[in-house]
């Protein structure tokens, strides 16, 4: 299964969390956090899916995928820059032709 974990500042306190796709949703694990913690987590990242940043300046991921995902973590959704964004698996390719820069 693809994921991908983020480390980073979120409200002042490192935090290191995965993001993997759920029922056609990226869906926020942080482990060994309360419940309560990870809702508001998922909503504040859920948030963040509705305008997603674009990659490379020109491509919008769709908000249902993994590349949406990691736009987010690596632009906006931390206190500053991400520390770690590591990738598992194929989360998506940005779609390209030869000759074409998007």
């Amino acid at each position: 299964m693809a994921k991908i974990i983020a480390v980073g500042i979120y409200n002042g306190v490192t935090t290191r969390l995965e993001v993997i796709m759920k029922q056609d949703k990226a869906t926020i694990v942080i482990k060994d956090e309360d419940e309560e913690i990870i809702k508001r987590v998922q909503k504040r990242f859920d948030e963040k899916l509705i305008n997603i940043p674009p990659i490379g300046g020109t491509y919008y991921p769709a908000s249902n995928s993994l590349l949406g995902a990691y736009s987010v973590l690596q632009s906006s959704f931390f206190d500053s820059k991400p520390t770690q964004l590591t990738v598992i698996g194929n989360i998506g390719t940005i779609p390209f032709k030869k000759g074409i820069v998007y």
